[in-house]
């Protein structure tokens, strides 16, 4: 008996290592020729960064505009930045993507052993090379943005919680593991902590733990990690919010709105806008950030606190979302994009209005355009990086705290680093050109198939997937790149499940998997 879990342990070890430099080296690949990526939010982060690094700078940053606009951002990302704020400006983007590469590809050599070894099957291994090699993982990780350590986070804690409903080892090494992943993925993405939580609370409830320590420790975890920076900022400011929408949220309900009704037009009458704007043609052509500002602004000089405008904001933005089936269509498809499904808005009607002087056609060109473009496989970034922060940015960087000088900072650390390799070596399978709703179907095969011989993983995946979906429909945002932290886990799950089949299939051909039999 010894002797056989001594050659299953060698042979799991033979696979193993070679995977995992395969994973070190391909994210090395991938840190080399996708360059520094951004986009505009980069921005918002380092301003974050530079209001928490100032003794007045905090209360600067959420005087006005940054309470009505940011309070949903988190510190992870401003602290990541604080960490390599005082290194030379060459070395910054460099140490910034090898750190998230780095705990990337740790995350994934934690996945990769966990399924190998309670799932044996060589399909793990072309799992893991596809996603890999898929540009919409790997160009975030070179990006200062949310997503990277957000994905990364989210993998680890799938699969301790994968290791505790199947019955594994050290539960409650893992259960620990999960309630730190909880503490930090809440800092990136606050709903992701929430989500992670959902998870363990539901491996718990496998186990037979729901009665246990470990669930008062899991709420209580859970909610010292969403009060930590509110705290911190009451400290400073002596105001006390929780992230939310702010003035984003009249934007984006209108965006989901085409067609106001008359009682909600008149809602937006009383609402004390500014005289310049008039609410039936704002609403019909859609609030933009500009109109969002001017609006605060006039609330603020009526004598509105922050808070205040906030609240009126949701109020009238909920107006806007619950008014009418064309408006709940336009958010299901929203929330549905923001998980990976962006075809589906393929099938309504083209004389429908998904998005302000969009058809479903456009919309869903736009979408595909958009994925394409943040995974890095177009082939001219340095003009997008130009208008984001060169010079020509800063009348409007400056509307915003800490702005101008954040653009100044991005501008230097990253434009040295702009990858002027062919895009073909981002993407050298194509993988990038398919959709993203590949990846979600294919994943939504597997829980299916899982139904049977695995339902608790499915039913994790689900925990992910739902509350991914209900954040973006209720705010609402219609936007892919909100799915890149479910990626890896389609992967994984989609790996699982496809155990099943191949290897019965190889059983049939004579051929063992490696390990144990599944």
């Amino acid at each position: 008996m010894m002797t056989l879990q001594r050659n299953s342990a060698n042979q799991l070890l033979r696979i193993e290592l070679p995977v995992c430099i395969l994973i070190v080296s391909i994210h090395a690949y991938a840190l080399l020729v996708f360059g520094a990526t951004f986009w505009i939010d980069s921005r918002d982060y380092v301003s974050l960064a530079t209001a928490i690094g100032s003794p007045d700078g905090i209360q600067t940053f959420y005087g006005t505009v940054g309470q009505w606009v940011f309070s949903h951002l988190g510190p992870g990302v401003p602290i990541l930045w604080l960490s390599i704020d005082e290194l030379p400006v060459s070395w910054q983007w460099p140490v910034l993507a090898m750190f998230q590469h780095a705990l990337a590809a740790a995350a994934l050599i934690v996945a990769f052993r966990m399924i190998s070894r309670l799932w044996p099957s060589p399909v793990h291994i072309v799992s893991t090379l596809l996603l890999l090699l898929l540009p919409a993982y790997q160009s975030f990780h070179n990006a200062l943005l949310t997503e990277s350590c957000t994905s990364s986070l989210a993998l680890i804690g799938f699969s301790c919680c994968v290791n505790i409903v199947r019955g594994g080892p050290n539960v409650k090494r893992n259960v620990v593991f999960v309630l730190g992943v909880i503490v930090f993925i809440t800092q990136f993405r606050s709903y992701w902590g929430a989500i992670v939580a959902s998870m363990l609370f539901c491996s718990l409830i496998t186990q037979r733990l729901l009665f246990s320590r470990w669930t008062l420790v899991l709420f209580a975890i859970s909610a010292i990690s969403t009060l930590l920076f509110p705290a911190y900022r009451y400290a400073q400011t002596g105001q006390f919010f929780l992230p939310s929408g702010g003035i984003n949220l009249l934007i984006s309900g209108s965006q989901a709105n085409r067609a106001p009704s008359i009682e909600v037009t008149r809602l937006f009458d009383r609402a004390g806008l500014p005289p310049t704007l008039e609410p039936s043609d704002m609403l019909r052509r859609g609030v933009t950030m500009d109109d969002a500002l001017k609006i605060a602004e006039k609330w603020r000089s009526d004598g509105l606190s922050n808070a205040e405008i906030n609240q009126r904001s949701w109020k009238l933005a909920r107006a806007l979302g619950w008014d009418g089936l064309g408006v709940q269509s336009n958010k299901i498809l929203y929330g549905m994009a923001s998980i990976g499904a962006i075809l589906p808005v393929m099938l309504l009607p083209e004389r429908h209005e998904v998005f302000p002087a969009y058809s479903p056609r456009m919309f869903f060109d736009h979408l595909y355009s958009y994925y394409l473009w943040q995974s890095w496989t177009d082939s001219d970034y340095r003009t997008i990086f130009e208008r984001f922060f060169g010079p020509s940015s800063d009348a409007e960087a400056a509307v915003f705290p800490f702005g101008g000088s954040s653009n100044a900072k991005i501008y230097a650390a990253f434009g040295q680093h702009i990858s002027t390799f062919d895009a073909r070596l981002r993407d050298p399978l194509y993988l990038g050109r398919s959709p993203p709703d590949f990846w979600l179907m294919l994943a939504l095969i597997g829980v299916g198939i899982l139904v049977i011989r695995a339902r608790s993983v499915g039913i994790l995946l689900l925990c992910a997937v739902l509350p991914a979906f209900a954040v973006a429909y209720e705010f609402p945002l219609g936007n892919p790149r909100y799915s890149v932290p479910l990626l890896p886990l389609y992967f994984i799950v989609t790996s699982i499940s496809f155990t099943y089949p191949i290897n019965g299939l190889l059983r049939k051909l004579g051929v063992k998997a490696a390990g144990h039999a599944a």
